[in-house]
């Protein structure tokens, strides 16, 4: 089991290295930031409820769900897609 593990080791640095570079530092414009790690649009719920009330919208009030809360409009979006 020890030899497994200093081979994925030896594989993992040498990866790594070709990724990173031999001193295995990143730089600045490589590093992850917030953006990376964030949902890809996380207002869509608050955007549709307020499509609805808006002058020349596509939306309809109907297509809400009856008890607005976390997720719930996303459910409904996809429930009357897939209708």
């Amino acid at each position: 089991k020890g030899a497994q593990s200093s081979s994925f080791e030896e594989q993992k640095n040498r990866a790594e290295e070709a990724i990173f570079g031999s001193d295995g530092e990143m730089s600045h414009y490589e590093m992850p930031n917030l953006s990376a790690c964030l949902y890809d649009y996380t207002n869509k719920e608050q955007e549709q409820i307020l499509r609805c009330f808006r002058t020349g919208n596509y939306d309809s009030l109907r297509d809400l769900p009856n008890e607005l809360a976390p997720q719930h409009v996303i459910e409904a979006m996809k429930e009357k897609i897939t209708k």
